[in-house]
């Protein structure tokens, strides 16, 4: 087998993998009825991780193309995004366990992640 193959399969495999855990997981948040900061910042995570895993499902059959550069482009969107969300919970956590009576403002959270993207 070549590298290639090697690579097609990976990416295949991180994406039909990923695909199916991350829709139980957003399923599961979504479902979970809680309007916390906490839980939005969890379904947010989710999303954009499923939308890497759909990327890269379908990177390895337009490779080489202009539309497989644009899907490349925005997979590194989409890791970006996942990393300043996995950092925006770290910060948030460590506040609430070293100063647990803080009251954190959702809007003003919320608002670089929307934001972030763009």
């Amino acid at each position: 087998m070549t590298f290639a193959t090697y690579w097609l399969i990976s990416y295949l495999l991180v994406g039909c993998l990923g695909t199916v855990t991350n829709c139980l997981s957003l399923l599961f948040f979504v479902l979970r009825n809680r309007t916390g900061l906490s839980n939005h910042l969890m379904i947010g995570l989710n999303f954009s991780d499923l939308m890497l895993c759909i990327l890269n499902t379908v990177i390895p059959f337009k490779s080489f193309t202009e539309t497989g550069v644009r899907l490349y482009s925005w997979t590194i969107v989409n890791s970006i995004s996942s990393g300043f969300i996995t950092l925006v919970m770290t910060v948030l956590r460590t506040i609430i366990v070293w100063n647990p009576f803080f009251q954190i403002n959702a809007k003003l959270t919320l608002f670089p992640l929307v934001l972030q993207p763009f």
